[in-house]
């Protein structure tokens, strides 16, 4: 029944009329603060009319406000901060979590966000307020150095939107929520320029203390409104919308993008009830909600399940000798026959265990001699009717010798799980393990995007370049960039699609590195279009070298 049930669809395109008033009152309100209206004044009329607002109606609003009114996502994230603080301390969904809630266990993506949120906010609110105070007061290189090293500290943001933007939005985007996503990227890479320009105002200091104070606190205070944005409106709409198997898995890419001013978090497993009337029901108090934090913590609770499972059993089971009559449960004479019968029964099977052996492997070899020739003969059909020549692989001899296993032959292969077959190529064969570590150890960044311009593969080799997870697989490339970029983005398709162009290169320095990126429109031999494929490299090695190198490295 479960494919025949979404709650979650029902209960988002249902809307009363009331709620639908006040949809209307905001949407209102909003427009008259695009049209330039006093805030002041605009909170006042909000908190007359409106009072409280549930998060799913922000949501809402925003989406609307930019497909129904037609104001660009800029415009809404120019307004965002101004919008929030009328909503602040007026939503109804915020309320307390249980403790035992997973979003309060550590390693759930929530307990993350907000345990990061604190440190930013320990960080805005004590560190750079006390340096930026010292510095209008002295500005001496001691004082400027201080602040320097604070707003490289609050860059580390950077690791917190990118986690936000390429593992929770993608989710998000699955139940149709879009405009506060959009929204919300184009306002992170806001808070990322205004730290940067920070940045570079204390690096060429030139004698403006002014200059740089603004520029600070414009980016506290976007950093500080956004933890008001991520907590009150973004994080209680996820855990609405979200299974916890779908934050089971942002869990577990979490670390691929990395953790912001915190050193990491415990690995979370949520709690799962057991089966009932089996051993581990019995143990699943023993069993914590968290077992990456220790690996000792894993042990005492596979302790407790065994213990729980050895009181489960009849006392006289327990144990037997003295152990047994010491527990004051003696073994009836009825059970202590069975088991002897049983005992001389399983020695005697052991005795001709040899025998018996030999004849199942004997059967088992001519089995397997057989489904090879099945699977055999099968190739050699699908060959001539492709018309190509079969040309199996050759595996290496196994640990008994030169006669191959049935096991390893080109024809178990044939009917083994795709991850452990063969991919045939015009120029060679090659394993699918081959494959993939062949496109892993590339010293480049591979991403596939298909012909709907949905995203396929990426490469995932020991140190990308830019972040990618494995929620971005099947989702629109366009909804993988910030809303600013994403018009360069559908430009350069629409230029493959059409033929326009074949491929198209950019070059940029991002942190230290020179990064050289290239698209190529990827064609089938009839010159259809059949997607991009993104190439990322480093180049910065490249561009350093000099003169020749014609021996090996000693190294």
């Amino acid at each position: 029944m479960s494919e025949l049930i979404n709650n979650r669809e029902h209960a988002a395109g249902t809307m009363d009329e009331d709620r639908l008033h006040r949809r209307e009152e905001l949407k209102a309100i909003i427009k008259e603060l695009h049209e330039g209206a006093d805030p002041a004044l605009v909170k006042e009329r909000f908190r007359e009319a409106v009072g409280s607002v549930e998060v799913e109606e922000i949501s809402l609003l925003e989406e609307s406000l930019m497909r129904e009114e037609g104001i660009p996502v800029s415009e809404v994230q120019r307004l965002c901060s101004v919008h929030a603080s009328i909503f602040e301390g007026s939503i109804s969904d915020i309320h307390g979590s249980a403790p035992a809630a997973p979003e309060e266990q550590p390693g759930h993506p929530v307990h993350t966000f907000k345990l990061e949120n604190r440190e930013l906010e320990r960080l805005t609110g004590f560190s750079i307020s006390l340096h930026l105070d010292k510095f209008m007061k002295d500005d001496s290189d001691a004082n400027r150095f201080k602040l320097l090293e604070d707003l490289n500290l609050l860059l580390d943001v950077d690791k917190h939107y990118s986690r936000k933007e390429n593992l929770l939005f993608p989710y998000l985007e699955r139940y149709g929520i879009y405009g506060p996503t959009q929204v919300m990227w184009g306002v992170d890479d806001a808070i990322r320029a205004g730290i940067k320009e920070a940045k570079r105002l204390l690096a060429e200091y030139a004698g403006d203390r002014e200059a740089v104070r603004a520029a600070i606190e414009n980016a506290v205070r976007e950093v500080e409104e956004m933890i008001f944005k991520e907590e009150n409106i973004l994080l209680p709409m996820a855990l609405k919308k979200l299974t916890e198997d779908e934050w089971l898995k942002i869990a577990e890419e979490t670390e691929e993008i990395g953790f912001c001013l915190i050193p990491g978090t415990a690995r979370w497993v949520p709690v799962r009830a057991p089966e009932p009337g089996t051993a581990s029901s019995a143990a699943a108090a023993h069993i914590g909600p968290q077992t990456g934090a220790a690996e000792s913590g894993l042990q005492a609770g596979e302790a407790g399940a065994e213990k729980a499972a050895a009181a489960a059993m009849p006392a006289f089971a327990q144990g037997s000798g003295t152990a047994g009559a010491a527990s004051g449960a003696a073994m009836p004479q009825w059970v202590a026959d069975m088991l002897a019968a049983e005992r001389k029964s399983e020695a005697a099977e052991a005795t001709s265990a040899p025998d018996q052996s030999a004849g199942i492997a004997q059967q088992a070899a001519k089995m397997a001699a057989q489904a090879a020739e099945m699977a055999r003969q099968a190739a050699e059909l699908a060959a001539s009717v492709s018309g190509r020549p079969l040309q199996p692989p050759q595996p290496s001899p196994g640990p008994g010798g030169p006669d191959e296993t049935a096991a390893d032959s080109p024809a178990a292969s044939a009917s083994a799980p795709i991850s452990e077959g063969y991919v045939r190529f015009d120029t060679g064969i090659l394993s699918v393990q081959q494959l993939e570590l062949i496109m892993n150890h590339l010293p480049v960044d591979l991403t596939f995007i298909d012909e709907n311009d949905i995203v396929r593969y990426f490469s995932h080799g020991k140190e990308r370049i830019f972040a990618r997870t494995k929620a971005v697989i099947g989702r629109s490339v366009q909804n993988c960039h910030p809303p600013q970029s994403v018009h360069v983005v559908e430009e350069l398709l629409r230029d493959f699609k059409s033929g326009r162009k074949d491929h198209e290169d950019f070059w940029i320095p991002f942190r230290d590195k020179f990064v050289y990126i290239r698209y190529f429109a990827i064609r089938d031999e009839r010159g259809t279009y059949r997607g991009t494929l993104e190439f990322t490299q480093n180049a910065a090695p490249i561009r350093e070298l000099e003169g020749q190198k014609r021996i090996l490295s000693e190294a």
